[in-house]
C-alpha cells in the first residue's frame, strides 16, 4: 500500500515506477486455502469433478465455454491441514466409502461424484471462503458486451422464488440469514461471484435424515405422485439415505452447516451462463476451518449429459491468457 492506494500482487514495485524513499505498507493477509485427499490443480479438481465451466458468446459470437476456475492454481494435499480439521475429514471420508462413483447432490441435475475437502484460513463469510479456496475465477471475458456484469445476478430471483409471494416464509429467511447479510458486500457486484449461492441449515435436526432433507432436496410424499416421478423421487431417497452417516459426522463435529451453491445467471444465446458449478455441503470445525463434501451440480438436462465432455472448452493456453485478462480486470476494480 502507498498511502491509502492498495498495489496489486500481480504487478511489480516497478510497474508502479515507486522512486527511492517511497514509503509501503505491508499487511499479511491469510487466503482460505483447500486441502485435497488426492492433491491436484484447480483445474484437475474441476475436471474430475465433471468440468465446472461457464457460457460465453465466444469469437465472433460462434459460442464457446470457459473454465470456472484459475488454471495456474493448486491445491493442497490435507496432510498439511490443521490437525482437528483432518481428523473430521478422515472420519467424514469412512462414513462416505463409495463418494466417488454416486451422486451426492439431489437438487435437479446433480452430478455423481463427490470428494471430502477442507478449508483452513475460512472467514465468517462461507460463500466467500468457498469461492477463494476452490479458485473461482471473478471476472470472465466473451460474456457478452451486451450484457452487463451487473445484469448477472440471479440471486434475488433465488430469493423470490423461494418465497410465499406475501413474503412471509420465515423459515426460509432463516436459512439465508448469511447470505443475505454479505449479499451486496463490493466483492458480489458486478461478476460472477455474485452468482454463487448460500443456505444455512442445522444438521443436528436432520440427523436420521440426510442433508439433501435440511436443504429440501427431496420429497417425502411420492404417494399422489405419477408412478414416472415416484420412480425418480424413490432413487433420490436411496441416494439421500447414503448420505445419513455423513450427516450424522457434520452434524456432531461441525456447526454453522451450509450448502454453497451457484445460480444460473442470465443467458447468452439461450443456455444459461453456468453450466456446470461446485456445490459443498459444510460447517466449521472448532479450529475455525470448514470441513464438506464437494460435488457439481449442471443447470439443466442437456448441460448434465454436457458435463462429462469437454468439447468446445477453452484450451489451457486459452484460459491462461484469459486469466491474466481477468486479473487485469480486477486490478481495475482496485
Amino acid at each position: 500500500m502507498i498511502g491509502e492506494r492498495i498495489l496489486s500482487n500481480s504487478k511489480t514495485l516497478r510497474d508502479y515506477a515507486l522512486v527511492s524513499g517511497s514509503t509501503l505498507q505491508v499487511t499479511l493477509v491469510s487466503m482460505p486455502v483447500l486441502f485435497l485427499a488426492s492433491p491436484c490443480s484447480a483445474h484437475q479438481l474441476s475436471k474430475r469433478l465433471g468440468s465446472w465451466r461457464l457460457t460465453t458468446w465466444g469469437e465472433c459470437g460462434g459460442g464457446g465455454v470457459a473454465k470456472m476456475v484459475k488454471i495456474k492454481k493448486d491445491h493442497h494435499s490435507w496432510e498439511d491441514a490443521p490437525a482437528e480439521a483432518r481428523e473430521i475429514a478422515n472420519a467424514l471420508r469412512e462414513a462416505t466409502p463409495d463418494l466417488e462413483s454416486r451422486r451426492v447432490c439431489l437438487t435437479e441435475h446433480g452430478l455423481a461424484g463427490g470428494a471430502v475437502v477442507i478449508i483452513s484460513n475460512a472467514t465468517e463469510d462461507r460463500r466467500m471462503s468457498c469461492l477463494q479456496a476452490l479458485q473461482i475465477r471473478k471476472n470472465a471475458r466473451d460474456c457478452g458486451s451486451d450484457i452487463e456484469m451487473s445484469d448477472l445476478h440471479d440471486e434475488d430471483q433465488c430469493w423470490r422464488d423461494l418465497h410465499d409471494e406475501d413474503g412471509s416464509d420465515i423459515e426460509d429467511q432463516k436459512a439465508y440469514v448469511t447470505w443475505l447479510k454479505h449479499k451486496d458486500e463490493p466483492g458480489y457486484c458486478g461478476n460472477l461471484w455474485g452468482l454463487s449461492t448460500l443456505r444455512d441449515a442445522d444438521l443436528k435436526q436432520h440427523i436420521h435424515q440426510s442433508f439433501n432433507a435440511a436443504f429440501e432436496e427431496i420429497n417425502d410424499d411420492v404417494g399422489q405422485l405419477p408412478p414416472w416421478q415416484r420412480k425418480v423421487l424413490e432413487e433420490a431417497q436411496n441416494a439421500s439415505t447414503k448420505n445419513i452417516a455423513a450427516t450424522q459426522v457434520m452434524a456432531m463435529r461441525l456447526d454453522r452447516h451450509f450448502k454453497f451453491d451457484f445460480g444460473c445467471g442470465r443467458s447468452i444465446d439461450g443456455e444459461p451462463l453456468v453450466h456446470c458449478a461446485p456445490v459443498i455441503y459444510g460447517g466449521y470445525t472448532p479450529d475455525g476451518s470448514i470441513v464438506g463434501i464437494l460435488t457439481t451440480r449442471a443447470k439443466n438436462a442437456d448441460n448434465h449429459n454436457y458435463c462429462s465432455d469437454s468439447e468446445g472448452e477453452e484450451s489451457e493456453d486459452e484460459a491462461s491468457e484469459a486469466e491474466s485478462e481477468d486479473q487485469g480486470l480486477e486490478d481495475e476494480e482496485e
